[in-house]
């Protein structure tokens, strides 16, 4: 069961997703189209007949292969998602709990380590090990585009 007041779609996989924007297939509780942008829902007019729901799920599909209503919905949902991305490329992005790059991180590990009062030799090996091997090479990199 969804959190009160949420959308119910933190478990399903979007059709479509860019810049924090999401377009949701519709479900037997929710027969709309749905396009998510940080907290705000926009659906489509248009209703989703259940027993079509599962042909509306495709992420490529042929129009003239669904019927109209769910067509002209899918329609209105990827033109609802078109005009929410473009406004979303031309907003600041906000830049969330200070610098994301890994040299960030290492900061605050550190600053943790001092916060909990650890020994000192803790925080020491600790300090070498990021300062000798890991901001040398990937200290500039963003958190998000880094991986093992």
């Amino acid at each position: 069961m969804p959190a009160k007041g949420s959308t119910g779609t933190s478990r399903r996989t979007p059709l479509r997703n860019d810049r924090d924007v999401k377009l949701y297939a519709p479900t037997a509780a929710k027969p709309f189209f749905r396009v998510v942008a940080q907290g705000q829902v926009e659906r489509t007019s248009a209703p989703v007949p259940t027993a079509l729901m599962s042909a509306s799920a495709k992420v490529k599909f042929e129009v003239t292969q669904l019927d109209p209503v769910t067509a002209r919905a899918r329609r209105e949902a990827d033109e609802l998602f078109d005009q929410m991305v473009r406004y979303a490329k031309h907003q600041p992005v906000a830049v969330r709990r200070g610098e994301r790059t890994i040299n960030a991180l290492c900061d605050r590990r550190l600053q943790d380590l001092n916060d909990e009062k650890c020994a000192r030799t803790t925080y020491d090996q600790n300090e070498s090990l990021l300062r000798l091997y890991v901001r040398p090479n990937i200290g500039r990199v963003e958190v998000a585009d880094w991986n093992p």
